[in-house]
C-alpha cells in the first residue's frame, strides 16, 4: 500500500513558512498593541495632568476670592472699631466737665440744671445709638461677606467637580478607544492566522496529495517493471533460443570485431524513441567469442536497403536509449 512520509522535506518546509508568517503575525501585533497602549496610557495620564491643571487654577482663582473677601471684611471690622472709637472719643469730648459744652452751659447759666442734665442723657443715648448701628453694620457686613465665601466656596466646589468630571470622561473615552482598538489589532491578528493556515494548510494538503500520487506511480512504476523483467525474460529466453542459427551467421560475417554503438543519432531511416513492441521486434542476440552475447537493433535501412544496426551490452541499456 503506497503511503507518504510526512516528515518530507517538502512539507516540513511549508509548516515552517507557515509557523514563520504566524510567528511574523503575532510580532506584529505585540508590537502595534504594545505601541498603542502606551500611547494611550501617555493621552490619558495627559488628560489627567490637564485636569489636574484646570483644578489649580479653579483653586488659586477661588483662594483669591476669598482673600480678597477676607480682605473686605478685616477692612470692616477696622472701620467698625475705628467707629467704636470715634463715638466715645466724640462722647467724652461732649461731656467733658472742662470742654467748649460745659463753657457754653456756665455762660449760659444753665449748669446744674434739667437742662444740662437732659443734654448729658441726650448725648450718651447718641453715643449708644452711634455704637449699635456700628456694631449692626459691622454684624450685616460680617454675614455679607461669610456668604461671599461660603458662595465662592460652593462654586469652587461645583466647577472643581466638573473639571473632575471633564477629565475622568476624557480619560474613561481614551480608554475605550484603547481597548476597541487593541480589539481590532487582535481580530486583524486572529483573521492573519486563519488566512496563514488556511493558506498554508491547502499547500500542505496539495504536497501532500503530489507526494501520495508520486508514492503510488512508484509503487505502479515498480511493480510494473517487475512484471515487465519478467515478461522480457521469457520473451528473449525463447528469441535466443530462436535466432541462435541466424545470429551465428551474422556474427561470423562480422568477423568477430562487432563493436558495441550506443551512440547512434536519427536519420532518415529511423527514428529516436520506440514502442517496446517495435523494441522487441527489431531486436536480436548476437553471439560473441568468449559466451558473452550482445544485443542487436535494427535501426533502419541505408540507401542501400542495408539495415542500420546498434549494438547493446544489456537490454537495460537499450531501453534507456531507444524507449
Amino acid at each position: 500500500m503506497a503511503g507518504v512520509n510526512t516528515a518530507d522535506q517538502r512539507l516540513s518546509d511549508i509548516l515552517n513558512q507557515k509557523n514563520q508568517f504566524m510567528n511574523e503575525a503575532q510580532s506584529n501585533y505585540d508590537r502595534a498593541y504594545g505601541e498603542s497602549k502606551d500611547k494611550y496610557n501617555e493621552l490619558i495620564q495627559a488628560a489627567k495632568d490637564y485636569g489636574q491643571q484646570q483644578a489649580d487654577i479653579q483653586q488659586q482663582k477661588t483662594d483669591q476670592t476669598i482673600a480678597e473677601i477676607e480682605q473686605n471684611k478685616q477692612k470692616t471690622q477696622r472701620d467698625y472699631l475705628k467707629e467704636q472709637r470715634g463715638a466715645y472719643s466724640d462722647y467724652t469730648r461732649q461731656t467733658n466737665e472742662y470742654g467748649t459744652n460745659a463753657e457754653q452751659m456756665a455762660a449760659a447759666g444753665l449748669t446744674g440744671s434739667g437742662f444740662q442734665e437732659t443734654s448729658r442723657v441726650s448725648m450718651y443715648n447718641a453715643y449708644q445709638n452711634r455704637i449699635a448701628t456700628a456694631r449692626q453694620s459691622f454684624n450685616d457686613a460680617t454675614v455679607a461677606y461669610d456668604n461671599q465665601i461660603t458662595q465662592a466656596q460652593i462654586a469652587n466646589s461645583a466647577a472643581l467637580a466638573e473639571i473632575a468630571y471633564n477629565a475622568l470622561q476624557t480619560q474613561l473615552n481614551l480608554s475605550i478607544q484603547s481597548i476597541q482598538y487593541g480589539n481590532e489589532l487582535l481580530n486583524n491578528l486572529l483573521q492573519q492566522k486563519v488566512n496563514i493556515g488556511t493558506s498554508y494548510d491547502q499547500l500542505w494538503q496539495s504536497m501532500y496529495n503530489t507526494l501520495l500520487n508520486e508514492s503510488q506511480f512508484n509503487e505502479q512504476m515498480a511493480y510494473q517493471k517487475q512484471r515487465d523483467a519478467i515478461e522480457d525474460a521469457r520473451y528473449y529466453s525463447s528469441l535466443k533460443k530462436s535466432s541462435s542459427s541466424s545470429s551465428k551467421k551474422k556474427s561470423s560475417s562480422s568477423g568477430g570485431n562487432t563493436t558495441v554503438n550506443s551512440d547512434y543519432t536519427e536519420n532518415s531511416q529511423g527514428k529516436e524513441k520506440y514502442s517496446l513492441e517495435e523494441i522487441k521486434e527489431r531486436t536480436r542476440w548476437v553471439p560473441q567469442p568468449g559466451g558473452q552475447d550482445i544485443l542487436s537493433f535494427v535501426v533502419g535501412k541505408d540507401g542501400n536497403g542495408k539495415d542500420i544496426v546498434e549494438y547493446y551490452n544489456s537490454f537495460a541499456d537499450l531501453i534507456k536509449k531507444r524507449a
